[in-house]
C-alpha cells in the first residue's frame, strides 16, 4: 500500500526499511520539508504492530522529469525483493527548472525475511 509522502524532501539517495514508530518519526523529522507545517496524518499512516515501511528516494535532482517508483515487492528464495524504477528524463524532454526529490514509500506486512532492493535505471524518451 502506498503511503502519501508529498512533504518529504529526502536530499540524499536512500533505501530504508523502518519497522518502528520511533524510527518512522525520526525519519519524518529529518526529511520533512520545512516549507510546510507538520503533517500529523503522515505520522500515523503506518501501524508498526503489523506493518513496516519500505522507503526509496533517489536524492535531490536538478529538474523535474525524474521519478522513482517501487514497482514490485516479491518474496522469493528466502528474501523479499523490492524492485524500483529510477527514471530520468531524456534529452528530448521538457522539464521544470526546480529541484525535485523523487521517491516512493510503501507499507507491507511485517516480515522476518531479509529485504533487498533491485534498482532499474531508465531514461524516458519524450518524442
Amino acid at each position: 500500500t502506498e503511503v502519501r509522502y508529498g512533504l518529504i524532501n529526502a536530499k540524499d539517495a536512500s533505501k530504508k526499511i523502518i519497522s518502528t514508530q520511533v524510527g518512522w518519526e525520526e525519519y519524518l523529522n529529518t526529511n520533512s520539508s520545512a516549507d510546510y507545517p507538520e503533517d500529523t496524518s503522515l505520522k500515523t499512516a503506518i501501524d508498526f504492530n503489523k506493518d513496516l515501511a519500505i522507503i526509496y528516494f533517489a536524492g535531490v535532482k536538478p529538474s523535474g522529469g525524474y521519478t522513482a517508483t517501487i514497482t514490485q515487492i516479491v518474496a522469493s528464495g528466502g528474501k523479499v525483493i523490492v524492485s524500483v524504477d529510477n527514471v530520468s528524463p531524456g534529452s528530448d524532454c521538457g522539464t521544470t527548472s526546480s529541484l525535485t526529490y523523487p521517491g516512493h514509500i510503501v507499507k507491507i506486512k511485517k516480515t522476518t525475511l531479509p529485504i533487498e532492493f533491485l534498482i532499474h535505471d531508465k531514461v524516458k524518451s519524450c518524442s
